[in-house]
């Protein structure tokens, strides 16, 4: 998959590497993760990061840890508030 835009432009801000990396950790154990849909689908995305870092193996939580930082970094204000 092409960078077509920058990071800082998408809705969840991490490389198509990451994601791309993420997907395949979550092919190995089984699990789908389409790269598109994370890139651009914030609840798909938060659901599948969540996931990962609750019965990830191996590598997989810690990565999933590190996009939940950016997933909820990207959050419209309306829901920071919200956050608590």
């Amino acid at each position: 998959m092409q960078d077509w835009l920058p990071p800082d432009e998408r809705p969840l801000r991490a490389t198509l590497g990451e994601l791309e990396r993420f997907s395949a950790l979550m092919a190995a154990q089984g699990w789908p993760a389409h790269v598109g849909r994370l890139a651009y689908d914030r609840i798909y995305a938060g659901e599948r990061f969540g996931f990962a870092k609750r019965v990830g193996r191996g590598e997989l939580p810690g990565l999933a840890r590190s996009l939940l930082q950016a997933w909820r970094g990207n959050l419209p204000r309306a829901c920071e508030a919200t956050r608590g």
